[in-house]
């Protein structure tokens, strides 16, 4: 393009100037809103077998039920900033198989989601779900069933700050607890539970400090922390 003026020049200089601005003033104002650049390229995944989760930031959605028969877990997160969106559909694990399977294991990494999921165990005796050295997490609206000797729904193992919520987990194994935390766990928080256990329906013995708020009857505790918080 030539420009016969050096005020056609300025007046596009401007224009520039004035569209380059408002674009950093939108970012500035996403983040000030909450959003991040992964919360903008947060990428969905359609997830049909069974597999390790490892794009940071990725929202992976079952299309349908999965089911696992041998050890190991069904799904393992294997990256930070990870959701895992069941919607609705069944995680099957050691299923026919008598081992220490489970359904979803989350070692190591952070902010993860597991939501909308429903994990029924088979004949082996690992938990439902395990978070272990896992931190900002959030377990939501799941049903977990498991029938065997010591079959958890739920483990969180020197984990923190983790959010559990609204879930429903019915574990009829001799021993079975609904949810435990130990070793060094703490700044957790076990909201409004369902649960129904052979053993019972939290079983806390960590040296860390713990909040559990509920408005149901649930079935007993264990307690050995000195450190949690029980309010109703």
């Amino acid at each position: 393009m030539y420009f016969k003026k050096k005020s056609e020049i300025v007046v596009v200089i401007v224009l520039t100037l004035i569209v380059l601005g408002s674009f950093f003033l939108l970012l500035k104002s996403d983040n000030l809103n909450g959003l991040t650049g992964a919360d903008v390229i947060r990428i969905q995944t359609n997830l049909a077998a069974c597999n390790t989760l490892s794009t940071s930031g990725d929202t992976y959605i079952l299309t349908q039920n999965i089911t696992t028969t041998g050890d190991g877990a069904c799904i393992t997160i294997g990256a930070d900033s990870i959701t895992l969106n069941c919607a609705g559909y069944k995680i099957s694990y050691a299923a026919g198989a008598a081992n220490s399977g489970m359904g979803i294991d989350n070692t190591g990494y952070n902010s993860t989601t597991v939501q909308n999921c429903r994990v029924e165990g088979g004949s082996g005796n690992g938990p439902a779900i395990s978070f272990s050295n896992a931190y900002r997490g959030t377990i939501f609206n799941n049903t977990l069933i498991t029938s065997k000797i010591d079959a958890t729904g739920i483990i969180l193992s020197h984990s923190g700050n983790n959010s559990l919520y609204q879930n429903n987990i019915t574990t009829t194994g001799t021993g079975a607890d609904s949810v435990i935390l130990n070793g060094t766990s703490t700044g957790n928080s076990i909201i409004n539970l369902n649960a129904s256990a052979g053993g019972f329906a939290i079983n806390d013995s960590t040296t860390g400090t713990n909040t559990i708020s509920f408005d149901n009857e649930f079935g007993q505790l264990n307690v050995t922390s000195t450190n949690i918080t029980v309010t109703s």
